[in-house]
């Protein structure tokens, strides 16, 4: 084999596999220290007649809203309004791991603004709300 040295120059990486009729693409970018949380719903509206379940993306992000891929640690997550969260431990607790973590926001029935709130004490905190409407 051959060894070739290439200077580091910070840059996004491609990435593109191939196989069984799939093609699998992603990018990599550079990022720096992890300064603030992302809240991301899938919905930002849910009619009460589909009984609202809402997944919540928590992502871990440095100063240009990069997400910081080697980031593990908990989040805290705190709901107000009509809605619950349906979190995966005992706790107000999410797991972050690789930067991301995932928790789920149900309705209670009852129309209206629930806010989610997610902290962790060396970053600035991130929040959103999901509307429940009567339709």
């Amino acid at each position: 084999y051959t060894l070739v040295t290439v200077p580091f120059q910070p840059a996004a990486l491609e990435i593109s596999a191939h196989g069984r009729n799939a093609v699998r693409e992603a990018i990599l970018e550079p990022y720096d220290e992890p300064v603030a949380i992302r809240v991301q719903p899938d919905q930002q509206s849910v009619d009460l007649t589909q009984r609202g379940t809402v997944g919540v993306f928590i992502k871990v992000v440095d100063s240009n809203g990069i997400i910081v891929s080697d980031y593990h640690g908990e989040v805290h997550v705190s709901v107000t309004g009509p809605g619950r969260a349906r979190l995966f431990s005992p706790r107000d607790v999410v797991e972050v791991h690789a930067g991301t973590g995932r928790c789920l926001v149900t309705g209670t029935g009852e129309p209206g603004s629930v806010n989610i709130d997610v902290t962790e004490e060396s970053l600035f905190a991130g929040s959103t709300a999901i509307e429940y409407t009567d339709g």
